[in-house]
């Protein structure tokens, strides 16, 4: 692992928020058009982790269409950049004029010479034991990255900081190219942005990355990542990773890897990871819309399933109903057991049917074609967050076989009455 240069990681240690003060160089601000005399600038983060570039120039005469006019400004020897006014004074004794404004779009990708190795953040980034050493190192194709944690992390999720963060620089990566060979910065965007997505997979929400530099010697003119990715809150939802799992990420991410390799398996976990993190992200305020994200992922899931892997045709998975779809899916993939079998509120409902053909996939969809359809459809508070939890896990589950794990992992449904912690082996049948 390559040695990162003093003022990398340490700038941010003991900072999990902003205002943070970063050392990007500004070299032009165009008004309209029309190169600015702006002696200096400063560039930084603040407490919401938003880019604030603020400067102060005298102006000969009161400018007050300043708003409406262009703005663009130059770091370094990259390519201008698009920014808007946020504030602006003017002191009409001596001229003196104060201005601050953030990039129309974040984070702002400025371009530089291509490097074969790269610092970076994460923010809101997974509860992981990571060895304080040699950090925790995942391979994509011909990158290494390794992720590490700053010391301020652990404080961040214990205790009554972990209810007052919203969001926080928790990890720091290094990344190099297996072959020694630079990279240009949007190959090195793209594959460290799928090992953040896979890290979202991880924690259950989106993660946000950036404060990315293409050399590990921050002096050098190398292209570089301006602000972080969009991402959800801090806080960990309830799934199937504990972080005692830590160990077995990398393995796990080389499976995700291969099937990410493929245009079908990219598309078809692409979309499944994404509703299963909205699913998680919108159960605090709307459990319906929870479930229903939950219930598109698993479709999702299970049209890649039997269609390109079961030999249904196209045909056959659009007349078939969801629970059909979902028993034919589980049963290709080798899971077992019933989804509502750890809730006694759902076993109810389905004892109550009195079929021996309607099971908890029969009720799950029901429960995704009740609250999709117009209709009457009864259902308590209980019932409905103890049918999520069944179809989450359901999803989880899926993912993880898809991506060829069979190790330990947490049962969510189990979390509905207490802490479960990773006991449980995947429900998956063991071949011999």
């Amino acid at each position: 692992m390559s040695k990162l240069s003093a003022g990398s990681h340490s700038v941010y240690e003991g900072r999990p928020k902003g205002p943070i003060e970063l050392a990007d160089v500004v070299t032009g601000i165009q008004f309209g058009g029309e190169l600015s005399a702006a002696p200096t600038a400063r560039v930084r983060l603040d407490e919401g982790m938003r880019v604030l570039v603020d400067w102060t120039e005298a102006l000969k005469k009161p400018d007050f269409d300043v708003h409406d006019k262009e703005l663009k400004i130059i770091f370094g020897s990259s390519e201008p950049i698009e920014f808007f006014l946020t504030n602006h004074e003017m002191n009409f004794g001596n001229r003196e004029t104060k201005f601050e404004a953030e990039p129309t779009r974040e984070p702002v990708t400025l371009t530089g010479k291509p490097s074969s190795d790269a610092f970076g953040l994460i923010v809101n980034g997974p509860r992981l034991n990571i060895p304080r050493q040699d950090g925790l190192t995942f391979q994509n194709e011909n990158l290494k990255v390794t992720l590490n944690v700053f010391d301020h992390t652990d404080a961040l999720f214990q205790g009554r900081a972990r209810l007052n963060t919203v969001r926080a620089i928790t990890h720091y990566f290094t990344a190099s190219t297996v072959d020694g060979k630079a990279m240009d910065g949007s190959t090195l965007f793209d594959r460290v942005g799928r090992l953040v997505a896979f890290l979202g997979f991880v924690k259950g929400t989106r993660l946000g990355f950036g404060q990315v530099h293409g050399s590990l010697n921050v002096t050098v003119d190398s292209y570089r990542l301006l602000g972080f990715t969009k991402h959800d809150r801090f806080d960990s939802p309830t799934n199937w990773f504990y972080r005692s799992l830590t160990k077995d990420l990398p393995t796990l991410f080389a499976g995700y890897g291969r099937r990410m390799a493929t245009t079908e398996g990219k598309r078809t976990l692409g979309r499944a990871m994404q509703y299963y993190k909205a699913g998680n992200y919108t159960q605090t305020d709307a459990t319906e819309i929870a479930l229903l994200m939950s219930a598109a992922g698993l479709e999702t899931m299970a049209y890649h399933v039997l269609c390109s892997e079961g030999g249904w045709s196209k045909a056959l998975f659009k007349n078939a109903t969801l629970a059909d779809k979902l028993r034919a899916c589980t049963r290709l993939m080798k899971v077992k057991g019933d989804p509502t079998e750890e809730s006694n509120a759902l076993k109810k409902l389905v004892k109550a049917k009195s079929s021996e053909k309607y099971d908890g996939f029969s009720l799950l969809a029901d429960f995704r074609n009740g609250l999709t359809h117009a209709g009457e459809f009864s259902y308590t508070g209980e019932e409905l967050v103890h049918a999520w939890f069944a179809t989450q896990w359901l999803l989880e589950v899926l993912i993880l076989t898809f991506l060829g794990y069979s190790g330990k992992y947490q049962d969510r449904r189990k979390q509905m009455g207490g802490f479960a912690g990773a006991h449980d082996d995947l429900p998956i049948e063991k071949t011999t």
